[in-house]
């Protein structure tokens, strides 16, 4: 399982010092739950989550399921680079 924290960021235009004042946490904290170097709580994911408008399902990258569309990448789909052929 892989948390993809930096690209959600990105996709919703919200920095480390942002986020942080957002949750409650330290800028460096926010910088190790994004490199990895820091698991975090559900409750800690959960808080991020909610402060970056998503869901916790969202932030996690899911090897079996495509993250655009939420089907298994198995699965034809038009709308997702997997569904390509």
């Amino acid at each position: 399982m892989k948390i993809r924290l930096k690209e959600v960021m990105h996709e919703k235009g919200i920095n480390q010092k942002e986020l942080a004042l957002r949750t409650g946490y330290t800028e460096a904290q926010i910088s190790r739950y994004a490199t990895g170097k820091r698991k975090g709580s559900v409750v800690a994911w959960a808080l991020i989550a909610d402060a970056l408008g998503v869901t916790m399902d969202d932030l996690i990258v899911h090897d079996d399921y495509c993250n655009i569309c939420k089907r298994r990448k198995d699965e034809s789909c038009t709308r997702c680079e997997h569904g390509q052929n």
